[in-house]
């Protein structure tokens, strides 16, 4: 297995500190190989709570039902419910 990770822009919360974070991994056998996209992201709500998300998905070049832009979508939307 290997990868490489880079930091991608985060979702804009009001009054939450975000991060997120692209990994391409690449899965290897004998036989076959698979690239896998995870997305994590992760909000600092204050000095003792975070909410964190990780979405995988196989990059595989077919139309994917979850994209960067709904797991965006959904950990804003977790973080917000949250942050109250």
């Amino acid at each position: 297995m290997s990868g490489v990770t880079t930091v991608i822009d985060a979702p804009h919360i009001d009054g939450v500190q975000t991060y997120a974070r692209q990994t391409f991994l690449t899965i290897h056998d004998q036989e076959q190989q698979a690239t896998l996209v995870q997305y994590l992201y992760l909000a600092e709500l204050d000095e003792h709570h975070t909410v964190m998300t990780v979405f995988i998905t196989e990059d595989d070049g077919k139309a994917n039902s979850l994209t960067r832009n709904d797991a965006a979508d959904l950990f804003v939307k977790a973080t917000q419910l949250m942050h109250v």
